[in-house]
């Protein structure tokens, strides 16, 4: 069953291993929330963790909206949190607005 952890004005959704994998359509609707609350174009980047951290496991999946920093929506600390524990150190990206985290057989093959 999936997670929702909020903060702020951003959720994330976990979905972890014996999950269902959300369909691409039902990923797109988990993140394209825009400033305004209107729906944005509904692109997605799905971000692939490289290294196992603490919040994550190599593989596990970020799935964000592509256009949230041009959007201005607000920063996701847990999710930047989660990629920042995976990443080389000295990263300074964060993640904005809504996003979902894939782990085990939950991730997108």
């Amino acid at each position: 069953m999936k997670k929702v952890e909020s903060t702020n004005d951003t959720k994330l959704i976990v979905f972890e291993d014996g999950d269902k994998a959300p369909s691409l359509d039902e990923l797109k609707e988990y993140v394209k929330r825009g400033a305004t609350g209107c729906a944005s174009a509904g692109w997605i980047e799905i971000v692939t963790i490289q290294r196992d951290s603490k919040f994550a496991k190599i593989g596990d999946q970020l799935i964000v909206n592509e256009m949230g920093h041009v959007e201005g929506l607000p920063i996701n600390q847990k999710a930047t949190d989660i990629y920042w524990s995976t990443c080389i150190s000295g990263t300074v990206s964060f993640i904005v607005g809504d996003c979902v985290h894939l782990t085990g057989s939950a991730r997108l093959t």
